[in-house]
């Protein structure tokens, strides 16, 4: 019994659990300030004038 640790399954899952906390920051670092989608604003676009000429949205009262 090493710290609390009872059999090697639980120190396992300690190591998994610390191992893929770091590959997440380091995930988020590499990927930190990549551009995103250059057609974000497009599809924004669209998906306003849709949601203008939605006959049940408007119908509804959620859009005016």
């Amino acid at each position: 019994m090493f710290m609390g640790i009872e059999g090697t399954g639980v120190l396992l899952a300690y190591l998994f659990s610390i191992l893929s906390a770091l590959l997440c920051v380091a995930y988020g670092i590499i990927n930190w300030n990549k551009p995103g989608d250059e057609n974000e604003k497009v599809e924004i676009e669209e998906e306003i004038r849709w949601e203008q000429h939605e006959p049940e949205l408007m119908e509804s009262g959620r859009l005016r």
